[in-house]
């Protein structure tokens, strides 16, 4: 099955929602008052970098399936799980609470011949103690196909749709209430020429974002991504290439000058030096280094050019423990609507005004990680990992440029999953973040999460 589509819960984790972090930590449990990891689609602040788990410990792998699929092209299951969150809402009052997390999941992985089709789906019923208001049902649902043909022709088409909570933005004002985001994308690749010397690959990929509060409107956006790309391969454990990529982002909605709605209209323009390099079973390495240009209709404040790229490392350093790295730094662009309240004067008595802003989000994200798996026993596996990302978001007021906002979110996890039988297994995980939001908006929260889950796969 492909392991991009499913972490335990249900949950799936796909295309172009993922940012590098998830793909380092693979159970991501960075933001456990998320479920799912839809929001990533739609915002490049550090929440979205750090692409939240779901909601509570239910992003854990799945102890059994694994072992089910090894025998059975299909499993469905279970799972039930209890979180204490100190934060919530994560907003600046912390409000803390207790939620459960009710589960079913299901899949399937076929190969027919040399093509191969999967699928894998959940729904959960999540439910809160005291914050009533943040009640949801969220699902996630991925499907794909592997094909191979003749002529060293092969490629893959992937298909994501799903409902989660979102996780926070630094461009609006923080919010009690709930804010569900709903993500669909589609992702397809074409290779020729396999292991040779010589191959080539071209993809496209498309996705779209909407949020569920009116609050978000202005981040409702879809997006789109071609490229190509020439690999050349000097030996066995090394590949390199060269490639072209263009992006395109509309948000219908995106605020002007004042809070006007103008709409915006993002193109970006890449040119990418790959890397992949495998010298061993026990080390992996892949990298890109990318000449960026963006533009934006809305205006020339979050224009960006410059070098973007990213860097992932993996090693195993015995049988039963390895480590994995990942620094990234990639543009993009949001906008949003804020307000800000300043003191003028009618003669001698203070007013408190409230003016418009805009946040256009932002020029550049910079993120990086590290985490650990240990294979204590052939039932127990634990990991930890931290993470850290940081971005920039440019400010404006009553059309004047204020100090530009800087988002900083750090997190750590630690995590542990028992496979009690073969169809019986239980996770439980320890998370905490820390986000500062400051210039021209300024917030700050933290939050822990701490929560237990079983489940029951069959067959």
């Amino acid at each position: 099955m492909n392991p991009a589509m499913r972490c335990a819960g249900g949950a799936i984790m796909s295309g172009p929602v993922l940012a590098a972090m998830a793909a380092l930590f693979g159970l991501a449990a960075t933001s456990a008052h998320a479920q799912g990891s839809g929001s990533g689609a739609a915002t490049s602040s550090p929440a979205a970098v750090s692409t939240p788990a779901p909601e509570g410990p239910g992003s854990l792998e799945a102890p059994g399936t694994p072992a089910a699929l090894s025998t059975n092209p299909y499993y469905v299951g279970v799972s039930q799980g209890l979180t204490y969150d100190s934060n919530a809402t994560r907003t600046p009052n912390a409000n803390s609470d207790v939620y459960s997390i009710t589960s079913l999941f299901g899949g399937f992985n076929q190969p027919i011949s040399r093509q191969r089709i999967y699928a894998s789906g959940s729904v959960s019923e999540n439910r809160y103690r005291d914050s009533d208001q943040l009640n949801n049902t969220s699902y996630n649902l991925a499907a794909g196909l592997d094909w191979q043909t003749v002529e060293k022709l092969s490629g893959n088409v992937n298909l994501a749709l799903g409902q989660n909570r979102a996780a926070p933005v630094a461009g609006a004002q923080p919010t009690t209430s709930r804010n569900l985001s709903k993500t669909q994308s589609i992702d397809t690749r074409v290779r020729w020429g396999g292991d040779g010397l010589l191959s080539l690959e071209a993809g496209y990929g498309h996705s779209k974002v909407d949020y569920s509060n009116t609050q978000f409107n202005s981040l409702d956006s879809t997006g789109d991504t071609a490229s190509v790309a020439m690999y050349y391969r000097p030996g066995a454990s090394l590949r390199l290439g060269l490639g072209l990529r263009a992006d395109r982002k509309e948000i219908p909605q995106a605020p002007g000058a004042g809070g006007a709605l103008v709409g915006n209209s993002t193109r970006g323009k890449n040119i990418d030096l790959l890397a992949d390099y495998t010298p061993s079973g026990l080390v992996t390495a892949s990298g890109r280094l990318s000449y960026t240009r963006q533009t934006n209709s809305a205006g020339s404040g979050a224009d960006f050019s410059g070098l973007t790229g990213n860097l992932n490392l993996g090693y195993r350093i015995t049988g039963k423990t390895g480590i994995s790295f990942n620094v990234a730094r990639n543009s993009s662009f949001d906008s949003s609507v804020a307000s800000r309240q300043y003191v003028t004067f009618f003669g001698p008595i203070p007013l408190l005004t409230s003016v418009t802003g805009v946040y256009q989000n932002n020029q550049i994200t910079d993120s990086t990680g590290l985490g650990v798996t240990y294979a204590a026993t052939g039932k127990i596996t634990a990991k930890a990992g931290l993470s850290y990302a940081r971005a920039k978001l440019v400010t404006s007021f009553n059309s004047q440029n204020d100090p530009d906002t800087t988002d900083v979110l750090k997190s750590a996890y630690l995590a542990a999953d028992w496979a009690i039988a073969r169809n019986w297994g239980a996770s439980c995980s320890l998370t905490y973040e820390k986000r500062d939001v400051s210039g021209g908006l300024s917030y700050s929260y933290s939050a822990h999460t701490v929560g237990c889950l079983g489940r029951y796969t069959w067959p």
